[in-house]
């Protein structure tokens, strides 16, 4: 059977594109599927398209294309109104090419994925073929104009589906007399390739977009009463949006700044879901609740809001984890503090996490899909198409347990044999090489064979920087390898490795542009900067010392701050012990204004010890690759003598030191 998903822009990133691709994937172990997309944006999907699946773009809307300019995208749509609820990108090019990929489809089976894509199904839809529609909102959510113009259509379609029951029921009751099935069957979650979530870290992880309806400060007020009790524990929250600059706003003027990560957004996001304990959800409306899936999955208990409607068809209260009030911060922090206290319910909660999220498994939705489409479609024979073998130049970098990492390289059942990984130091030509071991297959749970090589980090010594990786061929290949999925989560809360050679880190990630690479740093002593406290007029600092032999016994330890425009330029502060190797010490920041060099000055911060060590303070530990967004610390707004205001913050830099600003205000 041939079946086609119509979808917007199977090219950019979302709750929709992302479930389609998933159930697309699952249903095309049986049978032949297209992904038709309206519009190509990129030139390759950020999502991952599986093989046997076939993407067919209808409109390219990317710079200089083709299309760009086409005389009938001036022309206006006669299927989408011109008006503000839909989208402009809808024109009389967009009517030509959907309406000629309708009319002549060989598909017996075509699912529409978003109202307006039900109204050109309904308009050029053929009747020797199934049509169904999707509802990735809710009925309430939609905008009221949308949600008119698909209710008068609904009709028309054979099914139509919503990922809730809750949204089904309310569809039936206000189109009592549609002649379609309507029914709900939930978004497929691709099921995780990474180790699933290790207990210990005392993380709760929170990932979304950064607006208004998803509460984030409702969850950062919740946090703040967990920290009274639970100092040890601490917060990330993963996403961009329009609500960044309010919630750092809050986190700084709730002194959360030591606890709680605006990490920024990050895709895919299992191996960040499997660095946590606990997952979070405060929104005020969730139309399914994919996140709360993955979350499950990597085997997270989550605390989320009981709001419509999602996330009580997800969670069971009490056993996988817990429903609170919305917008209620208490109440959050009631749910999150209950399996923080209590560790054997946390592993309980665990496990029936990840059993009850297997549910929403890809192969679990796309057999409820084929039961409908059979019930509808009983006189069709399903034939199943051979799949197409593919090699990429993919793989996914895992960093394991005690140190080290694991590449796996996407291969078919030949192996890797005569390959070998590159991995080049960025804008250098140092170069160092790992022979690919054919034979180490290993299998992932979607089935997909892997050929494994392991990577020691130590290789790459004394270099810092970032490292590309790329696979080299027995005929000449030479590619950066694509990122199929970065792995990073034993990283987290590590200290860097220590040894007679020095102090060095390396934490993996994917590139913007979706590679793999490396981010490491070597020193042959080093300062980890741990907790951070600004005071009136001064900036408090817990740092552990890494160094390759015990200084002297007595030997004065200080902290010194260097002018960066002139290195002649320091002042010390000395510190005292702290308990093992670790000191701590305060920076008044009046001793940068005795020193202003101009209208703002730069201070990086060392730490001396005798005359025996000197090295840089920063934070290169554990598995955040730009600390400088994620770890964020209050402004102090102090007088020089003379009574003019300046404003003095410290701040991580782009290679995770730790240094000060100091501007006239």
């Amino acid at each position: 059977m041939k079946i086609a998903f119509l979808l917007h822009d199977a090219y950019g990133i979302g709750g929709t594109v992302s479930a389609t691709l998933n159930l697309a994937g699952a249903l095309a172990k049986r049978h032949e599927v297209e992904i038709v997309s309206v519009f190509r944006t990129r030139d390759t999907p950020q999502g991952t398209v599986e093989p046997g699946v076939r993407l067919t773009p209808l409109v390219d809307i990317r710079a200089n294309s083709a299309d760009s300019g086409h005389q009938l995208s001036r022309r206006p749509s006669a299927v989408s109104p011109s008006s503000p609820s839909f989208s402009p990108l809808y024109n009389a090019l967009t009517d030509q090419r959907i309406g000629s990929y309708l009319d002549g489809t060989t598909a017996d089976v075509v699912i529409a994925t978003r109202p307006v894509l039900l109204m050109y199904l309904a308009h050029f839809g053929e009747r020797d073929y199934l049509r169904i529609g999707q509802e990735h909102l809710t009925h309430d959510s939609q905008i009221p104009e949308q949600r008119e113009r698909q209710n008068q259509i609904i009709g028309d379609m054979d099914a139509f589906v919503t990922v809730s029951h809750a949204d089904a029921e309310i569809y039936r009751g206000v189109l009592p007399h549609a002649a379609s099935r309507i029914l709900s069957i939930p978004n497929p979650v691709a099921l995780p390739t990474v180790m699933p979530a290790r207990s210990g870290q005392r993380i709760v992880v929170a990932a979304g977009r950064l607006v208004k309806v998803k509460r984030y400060d409702v969850l950062i007020r919740a946090f703040e009463t967990v920290v009274r009790s639970r100092p040890d524990w601490t917060l990330r929250i993963y996403g961009s949006g329009k609500e960044e600059q309010s919630l750092r706003d809050l986190v700084m003027e709730r002194g959360l700044y030591n606890h709680v990560r605006l990490m920024g957004a990050h895709a895919p996001m299992e191996s960040e879901w499997a660095k946590g304990d606990i997952a979070a959800v405060t929104s005020d409306n969730e139309s399914f609740g994919m996140t709360i899936v993955e979350a499950m999955q990597a085997g997270l208990p989550v605390v989320s809001t009981d709001c419509p409607l999602g996330p009580r068809e997800i969670i069971q209260h009490g056993v996988d984890g817990f429903l609170a009030v919305p917008g209620d911060p208490e109440s959050v922090a009631q749910g999150l503090l209950a399996i923080i206290n209590d560790d054997r319910l946390r592993l309980q909660m665990s496990e029936a996490a990840r059993q009850n999220a297997y549910r929403f498994a890809p192969d679990v939705i796309a057999q409820r899909y084929e039961e409908l489409i059979e019930h509808l479609l009983t006189d069709r024979v399903r034939s199943p198409v051979p799949q197409k073998s593919r090699v990429l130049a993919q793989g996914r970098l895992v960093a394991a347990p005690g140190g080290g990492f694991r590449l796996q390289l996407k291969t078919t059942g030949e192996g890797a044999v005569g390959y070998a990984v590159g991995i080049k130091l960025r804008d250098s030509p140092e170069l160092r090489t790992v022979p690919v071991e054919p034979g180490r297959l290993v299998k992932d749970a979607r089935g997909r064979l892997w050929t494994e090589t392991s990577i020691d980090p130590r290789l790459l010594r004394p270099h810092e920087g970032t490292w590309d990786l790329r696979l080299h061929g027995p005929n000449g290949q030479d590619e950066r390898i694509v990122a199929e999925g970065v792995e990073n989560q034993y990283l987290s809360g590590q200290e860097p490795w220590q040894d007679a050679q020095g102090v060095s880190a390396a934490i993996p990630y994917r590139t913007m542009d979706d590679f793999i690479a490396l981010r490491t740093w070597y020193r042959p002593a080093h300062a980890e900067i741990g907790q951070v406290v600004v005071d009136e007029g001064r900036t408090g600092l817990h740092v552990g010392l890494l160094l390759p032999r015990p200084a002297r016994a007595g030997t004065a330890v200080h902290a010194v701050l260097r002018h960066r425009g002139d290195r002649t330029t320091e002042f010390t502060v000395p510190a005292q012990a702290a308990g093992g190797a670790s000191v701590t010490f305060a920076v008044p920041h009046r001793e940068f204004l005795a020193r202003r060099l101009g209208a703002t000055d730069i201070w990086d911060l060392f730490i001396r010890i005798g005359d025996e060590f000197e090295m840089r303070a920063g934070r290169i530990g554990g598995d955040i690759i730009r600390r400088k967004h994620t770890d964020r610390f209050p402004a102090s707004v102090d007088l020089s003598e003379l009574g003019v205001a300046h404003r003095t913050v410290a701040y991580i830099t782009d290679d995770n030191d730790l240094s000060f600003s100091v501007k006239h205000v």
